[in-house]
């Protein structure tokens, strides 16, 4: 067969278009996960105040450089109502912390009662929330 005679034969066929929404897989990005979290204040006789104490242990499946921000969320637990809210500082391995004394926030150690919402983020805002009452040394 020639191949002026192929290339008309190919020509006469019936073409044929096929569509997909099948993408191709992209990465995936799972939440972080709060292991641990602990809350609560005592009385410091130095500085003769309350100090609040927030801390957390986080992971996150895709690694710990996706973590962003670790936020401790204070509540009050009759409402609902948000008293107060501080961002952990990341000390590496996972670990994150803050301690404020209470002239420097909005709550009160002999008060309350106060629930605490620990919220984890991550590169793409996939989060983990860990709730828990704070301990209140008085």
């Amino acid at each position: 067969m020639n191949r002026a005679l192929f290339a008309a034969a190919l020509l006469t066929l019936p073409a044929c278009i096929v569509y997909s929404n099948d993408t191709a897989p992209g990465p995936v990005n799972r939440s972080p996960i709060i292991g641990w979290a602990e809350a609560g204040c005592f009385w410091d006789e130095r500085s003769y105040d309350w100090v609040w104490y927030f801390d957390a242990e986080v992971d996150d499946p895709d690694g710990l450089a996706d973590l962003t921000d670790v936020y401790a969320d204070v509540l009050d637990d009759r409402d609902g109502r948000l008293v107060d809210s501080f961002l952990l500082e990341d000390y590496g391995g996972g670990a994150f912390s803050t301690a404020w004394f209470q002239w420097d926030t909005y709550l009160d150690c002999r008060s309350g009662p106060y629930r605490v919402e620990f919220v984890a983020y991550d590169l793409f805002d996939a989060w983990d929330i860990y709730a828990t009452y704070p301990v209140q040394e008085w």
